[in-house]
């Protein structure tokens, strides 16, 4: 016996099932979309990138600072005369290096060998009047034997009155030879002709400078220190100089001079060269540098990068800051 199958009944969904169907979908793309930008942060998140790491040291306890100088001579001295007079020739020249002794200028001197003349004449008589004085004391005290006391001082008053006029023309001519010498005027050491302050026929009086001699064998520079860092320099302490002009050219110094006072925010500092070196003059622009020991009270010392092509690649402050 046939058993009649069933009869499938189709049916179309009623209009809520499919809106229904249509919202699960649209969940579900929602989700799978989401899904995916959750991937995509989340590779982006995770992107490994290289980096450049060099490893740091402790820094110094030593620490350097610079500071603008200008060079001078050990010893500047001014040169001038010590009589008055008519300059009759200046021989040195600006920039010139002379000896000990040479002649640098000199005065129109017939005046002085005037004078000269005039003292030796009086000496010449003092010395007669002195001889004569002896003589008369003498022959007093011969022919009376026993002079008397008034006879006998008087003499000898004369006589010595004689010796001192004697004495003082004695003197007079040694003036006079003295100032015919300050007539040259001559270099006191040797050292370089910094400058020349006077002409020839010029009329000058004592102490009016004719030149400016520069001497010592080691320049010395100047420069300022302020007052934050002016406690920690001692005489004697090791520098170092610098020069624009020989850039190559380390020199060592040693302090020399160190500024006091009240009232500063800087003080002056002189350091001496240790050796001579004919290249540097006076006036020349130069950096001084010293050393000077961290203190406690500023902390301990900063970690820094000692590679210096590193430092070269990153010279930006933010990347060198710890």
């Amino acid at each position: 016996m046939n058993h009649p199958h069933p009869r499938i009944r189709r049916t179309r969904p009623s209009a809520l099932e499919g809106r229904s169907l249509a919202a699960a979908f649209t969940l579900s793309l929602v989700a799978l979309l989401g899904a995916g930008c959750a991937d995509e942060e989340t590779a982006q998140e995770t992107v490994i990138r290289p980096v450049l790491v060099h490893p740091v040291a402790p820094g110094s306890a030593v620490v350097e600072h610079s500071f603008p100088a200008r060079s001078k001579a050990g010893t500047e001295s001014e040169l001038s005369f010590k009589v008055a007079g008519q300059v009759l020739d200046v021989l040195a020249s600006l920039g010139e290096t002379v000896r000990q002794g040479q002649l640098i200028a000199a005065l129109d001197d017939r005046d002085l060998r005037l004078e000269l003349r005039q003292a030796e004449a009086g000496y010449e008589e003092a010395r007669d009047r002195n001889a004569r004085a002896e003589f008369e004391r003498t022959k007093i005290l011969h022919e009376k034997g026993a002079a008397s006391d008034n006879a006998r001082e008087s003499a000898e008053t004369e006589a010595v009155s004689a010796r001192a006029h004697l004495r003082a023309q004695a003197q007079a001519v040694a003036l006079a030879k003295s100032a015919l010498g300050y007539a040259e005027l001559r270099a006191p050491t040797d050292g370089l002709i910094a400058s020349v302050d006077a002409n020839k026929n010029e009329n000058v009086s004592v102490g009016t400078p004719i030149a400016t001699l520069n001497a010592g064998g080691r320049a010395e520079v100047a420069f300022s220190v302020p007052e934050t860092l002016i406690g920690s320099i001692d005489r004697g302490q090791a520098a170092t100089v610098r020069f624009t002009t020989l850039p190559d050219a380390v020199f060592p110094a040693e302090i020399i001079e160190i500024g006091v006072g009240t009232g500063r925010t800087a003080f002056p500092v002189t350091a001496r060269l240790l050796d001579a070196d004919d290249r540097i003059r006076s006036g020349m622009v130069a950096e001084a540098t010293i050393r000077f020991t961290r203190s406690e009270e500023e902390g301990p010392p900063r970690l820094v990068v000692a590679d210096k092509a590193f430092k070269k690649r990153f010279r930006h402050r933010q990347y060198l800051r710890f």
